[in-house]
């Protein structure tokens, strides 16, 4: 394999979660051909990481996460987006951002460096939710619960996206909200204002398509267009949320009665208390505030894909 024929020559940091630590000797034979500069790191702590990735902005030009949707969330927050280049060698249970950019499941970290040798670097969106940047995904409601039950289980309700989402659907109760947000240009490229008030179960602003390993819930997000896909589930009956989850996992459940879509740059919503916690990118983030912000920057990410 020859080197990358943009990033060859630079210093590569790449970032190995633990549940990869023992493939160690498998990544650096198959990451060492394509980038020869590159350092295999494996931090022992979230504050580790962000030491780590704080003083990588002034040595190393790409940012390689090898892990998960998770891992990948932590070396984007703590980048310096106007300097480094984010790259993905998938390894994580999930794979989410992975699938988007067109990783298999299970690929094999030589099929996986194979893909990343015909990668390039491209201007992509930089999304965050209250000031917190994200990748894949970011909402409250349904996702916050569904996190929570798989964290707090063994067994089944851990291991299944799916068990763990129905166990919170069945102890939770719909929110009321207000939003208002910009939707995307029109013809002469102004943006429309979109606004709406009632009560939901999920807030979802998506920048790629799949959450949940594997829930295609927004089909046609676009990772370059400056634009989140919007979907808000309302406060529908929870058989007719029962019904619409197996669409939801075809990506079918887009125009269904009880989902609301949109493209939009920007999306602000108000709740009536306190939000106790979001979640970014499968993470969980306290919050305490009633306005949660999704917003999109395009082209303010250099994205290897």
């Amino acid at each position: 394999m020859q080197p990358h024929p943009e990033l060859g020559g630079e210093r590569v940091l790449g970032i190995v979660s633990p549940a990869n630590l023992r493939r160690l000797d498998e990544l650096r034979a198959a990451l060492k051909p394509l980038f020869p500069a590159i350092d295999l790191v494996a931090p022992d702590s979230l504050e580790h990481l962000g030491e780590l990735l704080s003083r990588s902005q002034a040595t190393h030009r790409l940012l390689l996460a090898i892990g998960g949707d998770g891992t990948l969330h932590q070396v984007l927050r703590h980048m310096d987006p106007a300097a480094q280049v984010l790259g993905l060698l998938p390894g994580g249970t999930g794979n989410d951002f992975a699938r988007a950019l067109g990783f298999r499941d299970g690929c094999s970290a030589a099929s996986a460096a194979a893909q990343l040798a015909g990668f390039r670097i491209q201007p992509s969106d930089l999304c965050t939710v209250n000031g917190i940047r994200y990748i894949n995904s970011a909402g409250f409601g349904l996702d916050t619960e569904t996190v929570k039950v798989r964290e707090a289980s063994t067994g089944l309700l851990h291991r299944n996206y799916t068990l763990a989402f129905l166990a919170a659907l069945h102890r939770m109760q719909p929110f009321s909200m207000r939003f208002s947000a910009q939707t995307s240009a029109g013809p002469g490229g102004d943006q429309a204002p979109l606004s709406g008030a009632g009560s939901y179960y999920w807030v979802l602003a998506m920048n790629s398509r799949d959450i949940g390993r594997g829930t295609r819930m927004a089909p046609h997000a676009c990772l370059d267009d400056g634009l989140l896909d919007m979907i808000l589930l309302r406060g529908v009956s929870k058989l007719r949320m029962l019904q619409l989850l197996p669409q939801a996992l075809k990506g079918r459940h887009i125009g269904r009665e009880g989902v609301d879509f949109a493209h939009v740059s920007r999306l602000d919503c108000e709740l009536d208390a306190p939000l106790e916690s979001l979640a970014v990118d499968g993470e969980i983030y306290p919050c305490g505030e009633k306005l949660v912000t999704f917003s999109a920057r395009s082209g303010a990410l250099q994205l290897l894909r």
